[in-house]
């Protein structure tokens, strides 16, 4: 079975992130810091949601709940497992939107103190 050069580029680019992001929740255990710098990372590439004639993005793994526009209508998804899709010329209406699950995470690392806090002791 041969598939085409660019098919065969998509999948290896995808795994890579997929093992990226098993990598960046890994990291979370042994080097907590790395790991919440990570995990911002992975979560930062699964918020949009892309698709037009040109080209088409989107990536999750777990749950996504997008929200998005298409073709003057608003709509919410719900998806479990683990998904790509990147294509140029596709040929799809024009579609913009977020996975707010992965915006939410996103942020929420971003909150997380860096520096170790500094604990006072009484004599």
């Amino acid at each position: 079975l041969s598939m085409p050069t660019h098919v065969v580029t998509s999948l290896g680019v995808f795994a890579c992130a997929f093992l990226f992001g098993v990598f960046s929740g890994l990291t979370l255990v042994d080097r907590p810091k790395m790991g919440v710098l990570l995990s911002a990372v992975y979560q930062m590439i699964q918020i949009p949601i892309v698709s037009s004639p040109w080209v088409a993005y989107k990536l999750f793994s777990g749950v996504q709940i997008g929200i998005h526009w298409s073709e003057g209508k608003l709509a919410v998804t719900f998806d479990c497992g683990a998904r790509s899709f990147f294509a140029w010329g596709h040929g799809e209406p024009v579609q913009i939107g977020v996975n707010v699950l992965a915006l939410g995470l996103f942020i929420y690392l971003l909150m997380i103190p860096t520096k170790p806090t500094e604990t006072s002791t009484t004599t």
